[in-house]
């Protein structure tokens, strides 16, 4: 027996409609998405260039830029680079501020770091003089602490 079946119109993501103007309508939002996403894009990069470092520099998506930052090692300042290139970082579309750096360890899992453009130095000396502001405050409160620990011992053995 032949089964009558209606004919079925499918757009380029795959969905079948009923009739061909939906299929064709299904179809011209599939193209303004894209558009609206290649735009969405090319407006994430350019904001994200115009953003400023802690230095003042504007930040540079470019190919093997390197990057200072002050990283937080045990509680305490130390400093660290980072490379920004086309094919380890990602812009983050939610966020300007943000670029997103990933990398795959020697299991082929990828991680993810995200990093504050805002926080980053574009050169070495400014990054170093920032780090020396920042292990100073540091050792600041360690001294307040073991002076606060110096008065809690000297109670107690009273």
């Amino acid at each position: 027996m032949v089964e009558s079946t209606p004919v079925k119109y499918k757009s380029s993501d795959g969905q079948e409609f009923e009739t061909e103007d939906e299929a064709q309508s299904h179809e011209k939002l599939i193209e303004a998405k894209e558009r609206y996403e290649a735009a969405r894009s090319a407006y994430g990069q350019i904001l994200h260039e115009s953003q400023k470092t802690a230095d003042g520099c504007p930040f540079e998506f470019s190919i093997f830029a390197d990057y200072w930052y002050i990283a937080d090692s045990w509680k305490f300042p130390q400093l660290d680079k980072v490379s920004f290139f086309r094919g380890n970082c990602d812009l983050n579309d939610e966020d300007e501020t943000v670029i997103i750096q990933h990398h795959d360890d020697y299991r082929g899992n990828r991680h993810f770091t995200n990093y504050s453009i805002g926080e980053l130095y574009r050169y070495k000396k400014n990054a170093q003089v920032a780090l020396l502001a920042a292990q100073k405050e540091c050792l600041q409160e360690l001294s307040k602490s073991v002076k606060q620990l110096e008065h809690v011992v000297r109670r107690k053995g009273n």
